[in-house]
Parts: structure tokens; C-alpha cells; sequence
């Protein structure tokens, strides 16, 4: 059964890491009664089909001095963040997201992007458990404030991903401190390994 539970969660992942491409068609620039604004939003977008993100984080800063259109900033911050996640560059995907959420700051899609690049984030620092830990608790803070219930089982399934593999993490450390004949460090990190009501000795890395 673990193995299946194994197989279920990989498949989700897969499909967490394209599960952006239903909101990453970029945006035809809005009618605004600032033309200046209309090609400088279209000026992103270009840059960004055309792969110049460093071009498009300077039109975005143009942008912000001119415009103070909430719907344009956050559909340029938006298509900027997903430019940013699929080139695997956190940070500034990050730091986009929180741009929109500032326009936007109900939004599901948007909560769910954020807990993505933090997953996606936690995924390369998988054998750090101090970050996991922190990264956990930041995915636990932003999912209870997504509203929607498909974003939400979204979301779910990478909190429980990562609260897996920080169970793996402890799992090992206390084989290893086995290993040593260090018993009282080998249970402490066993007993923290118990997580989420599921044997570590049953997870696998994939």
C-alpha cells in the first residue's frame, strides 16, 4: 500500500510541475488610457516569449513607475513569475508573486503559485532538513489561505511531500547514527521520522 501511496504522490508531483500551463498563456495587453503603459506591458510580454526575461524585469520596473493600474501590474507580475518558475529561478519568481498577491491578495491562483515555488524551491534542498522544516511551515502557512477546493488538494499534496521526505531524512540520519552504535541519537531521529501516521522504513527515494 505504501508503495502505492509512493506512486500516487510521484504522479502528483508531475503534474504539480507542469500545473501552471493553464494560467501561463500570456495576457494581451488591455485597452488603458495610457498608451505609454500599453507598450511598455506589451514589451514584457514580447520579451518574455522571446526568452529575454533580463529585458522584461527592466520593461517591469518601467512599468510600475508608469502605471498605476492594479490589473495590468498583477497580470505582468503573474506571466513574469511563471517565466521566472519554469527557468527554475526561485527567487525572482518569488518576488513576482509577491508583487501580484499585493494587487490580488484573495487569490487562490496566486497562493497556490507561491506554495509551488516553494515546493519546487524545497525540492532542491531536499537533503537540508533545517530548510525543509522551514519550508514545510511556510507551505502549512500558505495553504490556509487558499480558498479554492482544487488548489487546495493541490497544495495538500505538496505539503505532504515534503513532510515525507523530512520523515526520510530523519529516517537516515538515525540509520546512520546506528551504524555509529550512537542508540540514543539513533532514537531520537527515529521518533522523528514518525510522520504523518506512516512508517518511514516504508519510504523510498524516487
Amino acid at each position: 500500500m505504501y508503495k502505492l501511496i509512493k506512486h500516487i504522490l510521484l504522479a502528483v508531483t508531475f503534474t504539480l510541475l507542469i500545473g501552471c500551463s493553464t494560467n501561463s498563456s500570456l495576457d494581451k495587453v488591455e485597452p488603458t488610457q495610457n498608451s505609454s503603459t500599453n507598450t511598455t506591458y506589451q514589451k514584457i510580454i514580447n520579451a518574455i516569449n522571446s526568452k529575454n526575461l533580463d529585458l522584461a524585469d527592466n520593461s517591469y520596473i518601467d512599468l510600475k513607475t508608469e502605471s498605476s493600474n492594479n490589473h495590468l501590474i498583477e497580470n505582468a507580475a503573474t506571466n513574469l513569475a511563471i517565466a521566472h518558475i519554469a527557468k527554475h529561478e526561485n527567487i525572482l519568481a518569488n518576488f513576482y508573486i509577491q508583487e501580484a498577491l499585493q494587487k490580488n491578495p484573495s487569490s487562490s491562483v496566486l497562493r497556490y503559485m507561491l506554495i509551488k515555488n516553494q515546493f519546487l524551491a524545497a525540492a532542491k534542498n531536499s537533503y537540508e532538513t533545517s530548510y525543509m522544516q522551514k519550508a514545510l511551515q511556510a507551505l502549512k502557512t500558505n495553504r490556509q489561505l487558499i480558498n479554492s477546493y482544487d488548489y487546495g488538494l493541490l497544495a495538500d499534496s505538496m505539503v505532504t511531500r515534503v513532510g515525507l521526505t523530512i520523515a526520510l531524512n530523519n529516517q537516515e540520519t538515525s540509520n546512520l547514527y546506528k551504524r555509529l552504535n550512537k542508540q540514543s541519537a539513533a532514537e531520537f531521529y527515529k521518533e522523528k521520522s514518525q510522520i504523518l501516521g506512516i512508517n518511514s522504513n516504508d519510504i523510498t527515494r524516487p
